[in-house]
């Protein structure tokens, strides 16, 4: 009886574990770094160590940083770090992987398929392409038939984007605020006809001829 409830308890120990990493965030941490002339593998390993982090570090990321950041969080201090040397990260199994821009790696690249309410996906593909990187895509997914064997037209509401995790959270975050119902602006003009008469014109009965007397002054 008391090794089912040790096995009980281990299980549920495990269930707690896989929650808690299942909603760990990264960016739940502060980075503050002052660093001059300090190599970007070193600055890396530095705040891996500092922070429990798994991290992995491509051979042919090299050079030097001169950094300061205060109270930044992971994200942020990443982007800071590698972008203007060419090189960028993603995140692989709770792995934090880095590498250079242009460099191919297996799972860089995540996809997400919206489904749009109000707008097309052509007026969405337009929104969000500032936003994209250079590897990020956008397919409109549409169905091999147009509906023409039940009379109903069918029009296109899913759209496919691939592109870098990061990027993927700024599409979802524009898609809620641009797939939205448009602002309908109602105007009601009502037409009222009325009558009017030589003797109501403006509230007061105009004259019908009118009179004057001129005289010689002496």
């Amino acid at each position: 009886m008391r090794s089912n409830w040790i096995v009980i308890v281990v299980l549920v120990m495990l269930l707690f574990v896989g929650t808690a990493l299942a909603d760990f965030d990264h960016n739940d941490y502060k980075l503050s770094l002052d660093l001059q002339g300090v190599s970007i593998p070193d600055v890396l390993n530095m705040i891996a160590q500092q922070h429990n982090l798994n991290i992995v570090i491509s051979g042919d990321v090299t050079g030097e940083v001169t950094l300061r950041l205060e109270d930044v969080d992971l994200t942020t201090a990443l982007e800071a770090i590698l972008g203007p040397m060419g090189y960028n990260y993603f995140m692989k199994d709770d792995v934090i992987i880095v590498k250079p821009y242009d460099a191919y790696a297996s799972g860089e690249l995540e996809s997400y398929m919206a489904t749009l309410k109000y707008i097309t996906p052509t007026t969405a593909q337009l929104a969000l392409e500032p936003i994209l990187s250079d590897k990020g895509k956008t397919v409109v997914l549409n169905k091999k038939t147009d509906g023409s064997s039940t009379g109903v037209k069918y029009n296109p509401n899913r759209l496919l984007i691939v592109d870098f995790p990061n990027v993927i959270k700024e599409v979802m975050t524009l898609l809620v605020k641009l797939d939205k119902p448009e602002q309908v602006v109602s105007i009601k003009v009502r037409i009222i006809e009325n009558k009017i008469d030589d003797q109501s014109q403006l509230g007061f009965s105009w004259p019908t001829s009118l009179s004057a007397v001129m005289g010689e002054s002496e």
